[in-house]
Parts: structure tokens; sequence; C-alpha cells
């Protein structure tokens, strides 16, 4: 399609990937969306241990992605001195260092 606009000539591609499936999306067709034998609603979005994100974005056709997750900022295995490791609220897979600093007489 081809349009002008000002003097202009714009060119709008349009692309059509209704029966492309990428490696990542599966369709189950089964009005929810199944993975690994759980059954996931429309929206609903859960992980597959700490390497994948997903997410069930077409119940009625069954249509899912996932997707990696991202990677830790951080990878802390031990605390540095007067600090602990937490769970980071961003990412439940990471560790983050919290250290409790007291400034002061």
């Amino acid at each position: 399609m081809i349009r002008t606009l000002a003097g202009f000539v714009v060119c709008v591609v349009l692309w059509h990937t209704a029966n492309a499936v990428p490696a990542n999306r599966e369709y189950t067709g089964q009005g929810h969306c199944e993975y690994k034998g759980q059954i996931y609603e429309q929206g609903e979005k859960w992980s597959e241990g700490c390497e994948l994100t997903c997410s069930c974005e077409n119940a009625f056709t069954g249509f899912f992605t996932c997707n990696k997750r991202t990677p830790c900022s951080e990878t802390l295995t031990t605390a540095p001195p007067g600090c602990r490791l937490e769970v980071d609220p961003s990412n439940d897979c990471c560790r983050r260092a919290v250290c409790d600093i007291f400034i002061g007489r």
C-alpha cells in the first residue's frame, strides 16, 4: 500500500504471520494453555525454574510464549563482611547483598 503525506511518498508494508509459529511458541488448541501437564488461564504467567518465564497469551487457542529469564545482575554465593544475602525482589532466582551501615557516634 502506498500513500502520500504532505508531498512525500509513504510506503506501508503489511506483514501477516497467522500461520508462522516461532520455535519458542506453541498452540494446544484446547481453550486454555497447557504446559508440562499444567493448565493455565488467559494472562496467567509461570516460571520454568530459573531458565524461562512463560505466559498464556490466548487461552482460546492455547497459545503461550516462553522466554529466557533476565540474568542476575550479580552472581553472589557469599555475602561480603557485614552483609547478608537476600532474595532479589525483582527476580526470585537471584540473591543480592544487603549491608547494614551505621553512621554516627
